[in-house]
């Protein structure tokens, strides 16, 4: 933590730590600490103070306070403006949870064992909110459709100009040359057709030479439509405690315009997608899956109270009809939250960077 002196300038020589933030919900954490210290302090206070330092009128201004004079009655109105920056929000946010119990902190290695610990899965909500730091994955899935479309144009590029100097390559682009001014000269019909039909045969072998692990055009309609119908907005922010074990991880749905200063996009040059640095992710658990989900029990009585009416009225067959629409749509939904055992779900509060001072 930064002290200040008494002149109120800050002293970094005790500082360990800087917080490069990449993702902040500043109304969230807003709202909480908020409840932690009984108010949020923003904008201005005025006060009047009793001359006792300045003589004749003026102003001096003191870092964030600035005193005015009155020259009349010798006393002096001072405003005093509260800042309160984003780092400092975040840190007494996590302070604040911390102290009265309901912040999980968990390390890298520890992460990893604890995720597949059923009693401390059991317990994790008993203090909800948690702090993890791993190595990172972050996928955007706003422009999924566009972004598998781009990748088979890009990839039939680079296959071309691989293919280029080959033999097979080039004598398959001869003789589609050669097909070409045959099909041309030709006129009557059905030699031509014959002719076209060859043309095509031999254009669909480079077209399949240069399409070679691409995406097949089905699969990029169909991410294009579930992008755009259920997740237009969702961009999935994921925590691996082992680099190289895939399994335990810590998952959180990140809202586009919280990212602090810059969009995603411009993280994800820099970042990439798969950071080669560790991020820290701080949020409040949502979900903690068990090994063996089962439908749940309200869908399941409310179903069985609807199947033992016989004849229903009008009001409960449209009460039925709209409502069957939920347990429907929740069913896709969980293709989109990527929540399964043994990973747990986080409403993400904040994404950071921690760069640790050396020692000297």
């Amino acid at each position: 933590m930064v002290e200040k002196n008494g002149n109120g300038i800050s002293e970094a020589g005790d500082l360990k730590e800087l917080r490069d933030i990449v993702y902040f919900d500043i109304e969230k954490a807003a709202s909480l600490y908020s409840q932690l210290e009984a108010g949020l302090p923003t904008g201005f206070r005025l006060s009047e103070m009793v001359e006792n330092q300045l003589k004749g009128g003026g102003g001096l201004g003191l870092g964030p306070l600035r005193v005015s004079m009155d020259r009349q009655n010798g006393s002096k109105v001072g405003y005093e403006e509260v800042r309160i920056l984003h780092h400092h929000l975040l840190s007494c946010l996590e302070a604040g949870l911390s102290a009265i119990g309901l912040l999980t902190d968990i390390s890298e290695n520890e992460l990893a064992l604890r995720l597949i610990d059923d009693e401390w899965r059991r317990s994790v909500l008993k203090k909800p909110y948690i702090r993890t730091e791993g190595w990172p994955a972050i996928e955007d899935h706003r422009d999924l459709g566009e972004m598998a479309d781009k990748v088979n144009r890009t990839n039939a590029f680079i296959r071309q100009c691989a293919l280029a100097g080959s033999d097979k390559f080039n004598e398959l682009a001869a003789e589609v040359q050669r097909k070409r001014r045959k099909v041309e000269q030709m006129t009557e019909r059905n030699k031509k057709r014959k002719a076209e039909r060859e043309l095509r045969a031999i254009e669909n072998q480079i077209a399949e030479l240069s399409s070679e692990g691409s995406i097949p055009q089905w699969i990029v309609e169909g991410i294009r439509a579930v992008t755009t119908d259920i997740m237009p907005n969702l961009v999935t922010f994921r925590v691996f405690p082992d680099r190289n074990n895939p399994v335990p991880q810590v998952v959180s749905h990140l809202k586009p315009d919280c990212f602090f200063g810059d969009k995603v996009e411009n993280l994800l040059t820099h970042y990439s997608a798969y950071p080669d640095v560790q991020l820290v992710l701080l949020g409040l658990v949502t979900r903690v899956p068990s090994k063996l989900e089962a439908k749940d029990a309200r869908v399941i009585a409310e179903s069985a109270e609807r199947d033992s009416v016989q004849k229903p009225s009008e009001v409960e067959a449209f009460e039925t009809a709209t409502r069957a629409i939920f347990p429907a749509w929740e069913g896709l939904m969980r293709f989109t939250r990527y929540c399964r055992y043994p990973r747990i779900s986080v409403f993400p509060i904040a994404v950071y960077r921690r760069i640790r001072r050396m020692s000297a």
